[in-house]
């Protein structure tokens, strides 16, 4: 399963790694690198965040093995 959280809700998160899912729009990536919050989440200060390209959530066991082959690989 997956779902949308608050960047607050990843304080809590601690030494999780983070894995987004491109694309991200430009101006989302503009407040991401400027916000205080944003960098002192302690996935964010330890380097484990990580973007892959995207994936169909729907996609069944076909999308389920392309996700795996990206995740490994980042």
């Amino acid at each position: 399963g997956f779902s949308t959280v608050g960047i607050e809700e990843l304080v809590a998160v601690g030494g999780a790694q983070l894995i987004s899912l491109d694309p991200i729009p430009p101006h989302v990536r503009i407040r991401i690198a400027r916000s205080s919050l944003w960098a002192n989440l302690p996935c964010v200060r330890n380097g484990q965040v990580r973007t892959i390209p995207p994936v169909w959530p729907f996609g069944g066991l076909t999308a389920a093995a392309r996700f795996a082959e990206f995740v490994a690989a980042a």
